[in-house]
């Protein structure tokens, strides 16, 4: 997925409305079949021998491209929102507990590993994360996400109902790395007028809302590889805790598509993203 954000978007036509994520927008089109034809000529990213999937999913690597609708969203938008700290098992921003047995650098350990294979995203505590956010509105900045599941929803309406749904289907994903939830713009604007939401307020309504038992999680062969790493703390924890499923610093929020029409809210998962400064490039 690659979303563009600022003023490049509207220079080239890029779709930020109406059918969005949809075909017949030449801009939108174009960007992501370009990412397709990178990923297989460049990265040698060919069927049968570095991509075997079973049934394939032509949304996650076949160039779902759009702009987000900063025009009518009541928030600030993707590329300049900072994302939230990370949150610790015991429920406090920034803060990180016992991480099992070996402690937090068998967790630190456990993440560089799995950062090795499917890319940079891990544990908080090692440090490597990049920078993602803190543009500013009048730079041209391309995110570039990771997909690792097809999207859940749609979920029609306004208010936190909906989003409860979205975020209580989404907890049951097989790999909760990080979730973008993409809101249409009357949506966001019921949330920010009438709940008094704020996008970080939002995306912590969601992270409180995608949970699990977490003797369930650990019943899942990724627990160990990509949902303790993230949540230091929780393998000092009982089975029958209920704990949040994504990690919070890797929850996007994301507005796009029409007013005026029928309201939606959907969910992806994404198991790492990028942004770059687009102005650099030309």
């Amino acid at each position: 997925m690659q979303v563009i954000n600022g003023p490049y978007a509207k220079e080239i036509g890029m779709n930020s409305g109406r059918g969005a994520l949809g075909p017949g927008y030449r801009a939108n089109s174009t960007i992501g079949r370009a990412f397709q034809l990178f990923v297989r000529n460049l990265g040698g990213c060919a069927s049968g021998i570095s991509m075997n999937p079973t049934m394939g999913n032509n949304s996650l690597r076949g160039g779902v491209c759009f702009a987000e609708n900063e025009e009518a969203s009541p928030w600030e938008p993707l590329h300049v929102s900072k994302p939230a700290a990370a949150v610790g098992a015991d429920g406090k921003a920034g803060t990180y507990v016992q991480a099992g047995p070996g402690g937090v650098s068998e967790a630190s350990a456990r993440a560089k590993a799995t950062g090795d294979l499917v890319g940079y995203r891990v544990s908080a505590t090692d440090g490597r994360v990049p920078p993602f956010g803190g543009f500013d509105r009048k730079d041209s900045v391309l995110t570039f996400m990771v997909l690792w599941n097809a999207e859940v929803g749609n979920y029609w309406g306004t208010g936190l109902k909906q989003a409860k749904e979205l975020a209580q289907t989404m907890a049951h994903f097989e790999y909760p790395s990080g979730m973008i939830a993409l809101i249409s713009p009357d949506n966001a604007v019921y949330l920010a007028e009438k709940e008094g939401m704020s996008k970080d307020q939002f995306a912590d309504f969601l992270y409180k809302n995608a949970t699990a038992r977490l003797g369930d999680l650990r019943a899942n062969r990724n627990f160990w590889n990509l949902v303790e790493p993230n949540h230091p703390g929780y393998a000092a924890l009982p089975d029958d805790a209920v704990v949040p499923v994504y990690p919070r610093q890797y929850i996007r929020v994301i507005v796009v598509g029409a007013q005026g029409q029928v309201q939606h809210i959907h969910g992806w998962d994404a198991v790492a993203d990028i942004q770059v400064s687009i102005d650099k490039w030309r």
